[in-house]
């Protein structure tokens, strides 16, 4: 049977903040939300396979219940397959492979804990198939302390699970690696299989119970902020929870008993939400809200872990909200062409108010298609169900579903996007000190964000272009707007932590070589921050180098090619480049723009300035590896 498997929504919960975890000691945790990174993996370490596409450690895909990476053999794409852009291995794989931890250095005197998500796929069950995870004080011999099937048992065609794995005590204050390995041998030919982990925890728990609470902050309405919380309640002991009493303060004031808030039992690792009003009087200004727990399982708290979360509702430091718009499109697909010639109208209006943020993300076969595209589009796959157009409104809903009627569409995005402006949003945001250097082929910006609570999200920045044309493709459309060029912290952003009343500048420089740009002055930037588990989008920004002051070209000279002369400089009507073997010439004016091109141009080349306005330009030679950029002035 043919097996696809899609991402609909992280399991992996990010509670905001995490200003507290039940742990001890995290010593890494990884959801794997933008692939293997070498942040918590020794990729040199691991095992490297030979696989479509080029040689891999592990193979990620996404399903409906994780995001996840492991090892995989499908020759005719009955698994997952290259459609998805997931490399496979192109031989069958044969021995044992892992995947090495950097090393850490455990607590002592608690429980060193390993917990993850596994999937297991193959044609058929076979006892030549297993899995594991090892341990070794740095530089020592690997210790096995896990196993999915014993000696001689057969590992099943189709499983899942979530294994808690013990450290052995005696590593307790050492410094290990661990590793998880994937064993094969003597499979038929032809026969696919696979096997997948995510969700990786490694911690130290404490051997008493133990339950910390953080805020889990949802949908923000300002007049109802601060009356009521959600609470994150995460069991960071080894020993199961089935009661939990909490005590909370605000501003200091007196303790208020919050009573039971652990509901159904909670295992080691899990959590679970809990509502508590506030009783008690807040400050126009800065607040504190204190939460501890009083009893765990029938048992006074003697040394409580205490939450502090510091929030504010001065309305007049409030920002307005700008909701986002992510559309997922292709030049192929025909139904885009007659999309975009209503939804490009209705974001124009919108975004020259300053009420969405639009990005468009072409899909695979299209020319301007990227690869945060389609991780995007699998990251809301519950609403583009596989097919484009998919206009998806704020992470919300997919507006197709409005109505099958595209003006209604459109009258409706107005409404909600009117409304969701009309709110208070949980952080400001601005993009400021914009710099564009189309010579050096480079963007630069910083993003600056305010918020009004302590919080824990992902600021996920993507350079667009305002419109490109030059691949047309073949569904009719003349055009593509705000289309998506670059994301220079990946698919989901990056994780940051933001305080309360604080202003936090994340400064970004992007390469722009290897992307599709075809005029520097048309970019913008857009930004946004998002809870990569619940999807929600807190605020937005946007950045138009068309309308806003801008720096552009602003490279100093540079000279790897001192053979290659250019003269004459100031240029009256001519000037001519030498030197030259089988260069590349690109000429910018000092908004960016590309005034003049040519490919493979050698020994002396003229070129007339009869259509050049009289000022400064930018001239950038590139031959053999190698760049001049250099300053010429035209006069008339």
């Amino acid at each position: 049977m043919k097996k696809t498997l899609f991402m609909a929504v992280f399991a992996a919960l990010v509670s905001l903040p995490m200003l507290a975890w039940g742990q001890k000691t995290i010593y890494f945790n990884d959801d794997f939300a933008s692939g293997l990174t070498s942040t918590n993996w020794n990729i040199p370490a691991s095992s490297e396979i030979a696989s479509a596409g080029g040689p891999a450690y592990v193979v990620q895909f996404s399903q409906p219940s994780m995001v996840a990476v492991g090892w995989c053999y499908d020759p005719g794409a009955d698994f997952i397959g290259d459609q998805y852009g997931r490399p496979v291995a192109t031989t069958p794989l044969e021995g044992t492979y892992i995947l090495v931890t950097h090393a850490h250095t455990l607590d002592s005197g608690v429980d060193n804990m390993v917990t993850f998500d596994y999937i297991a796929y193959a044609a058929a069950a076979g006892a030549n198939r297993n899995f594991g995870l090892m341990v070794r004080e740095t530089g020592g011999e690997w210790d096995t302390i896990y196993r999915l099937c014993g000696e001689g048992e057969a590992m099943p065609a189709e499983g899942e699970g979530s294994p808690a794995v013990k450290l052995p005590d005696t590593y307790g204050g050492k410094t290990v690696e661990l590793a998880f390995f994937f064993t094969v041998s003597n499979q038929p030919e032809g026969s696919w299989y696979a096997f997948f982990i995510g969700n990786v925890m490694f911690a130290s728990y404490y051997t008493e119970p133990t339950v910390v609470p953080s805020i889990a902050v949802g949908r923000f309405e300002y007049e109802n902020f601060g009356k009521k919380v959600r609470l994150n309640l995460r069991n960071g002991g080894s020993t199961t929870i089935t009661e939990g009493s909490f005590s909370y303060s605000l501003n200091g004031g007196e303790a208020v008993d919050a009573g039971n808030l652990v509901r159904s039992s909670l295992a080691m690792g899990a959590s679970l939400t809990a509502d508590i009003a506030l009783n008690g009087d807040l400050t126009e200004g800065m607040n504190v809200l204190t939460v501890w727990p009083t009893s765990l399982n029938e048992a006074p708290v003697a040394d409580p872990d205490t939450m502090y979360w510091h929030f504010s509702t001065d309305t007049a430091a409030a920002s307005a909200y700008v909701p986002v718009m992510e559309v997922f499109s292709a030049s192929w697909c025909g139904p885009c062409n007659t999309m975009n010639h209503y939804l490009n109208d209705a974001l124009k209006t919108l975004y020259l108010e300053g009420k969405i943020s639009p990005v468009k993300f072409q899909q695979s076969g299209d020319r301007y298609a990227i690869a945060i595209g389609n991780d995007r589009y699998m990251y809301y796959y519950d609403m583009t169900q596989g097919y484009v157009p998919a206009p998806i409104y704020n992470a919300e809903t997919n507006i197709t579903d409005w109505t099958n009627q595209y003006v209604g569409m459109m009258t409706r995005l107005k409404v909600e996007a009117a409304e969701a402006h009309a709110r208070k949003a949980m952080a400001g945001m601005e993009l400021v000190n914009v710099v564009v250097d189309s010579a050096a082929r480079e963007i630069s910006f910083e993003v600056h964000v305010t918020p009004l609570a302590d919080m824990r999200l992902n600021l996920v920045p993507v350079v667009t272009e305002g419109t490109v044309s030059k691949y047309k493709g073949t569904n009719g459309e003349k055009a593509f707007h705000w289309v998506a060029l670059a994301a220079p912290a990946g698919s989901y952003g990056e994780e940051v932590q933001l305080t309360a009343g604080e202003t936090s500048v994340f400064s970004y420089k992007v390469d722009m070589t290897s992307t599709l740009v075809e005029e520097y002055a048309d970019l913008e930037v857009m930004c946004f921050l998002q809870d990569v588990a619940t999807r929600e989008i807190y605020n937005s920004c946007t950045f138009d180098v068309r309308e806003d002051e801008i720096v552009l070209n602003v490279s100093t000279e540079k000279d790897e090619l001192a053979d290659v002369r250019l003269y004459p400089n100031p240029a009256r009507g001519y000037f001519h480049v030498s030197g030259l073997e089988n260069a590349q010439i690109e000429i910018f004016d000092l908004m960016g723009r590309k005034v003049y091109g040519q490919e493979k141009a050698g020994g002396d080349v003229t070129i007339s300035t009869d259509g050049f306005e009289a000022g400064a330009y930018v001239v950038r030679i590139s031959q053999d590896g190698k760049v001049s950029v250099r300053k010429i002035t035209v006069v008339k």
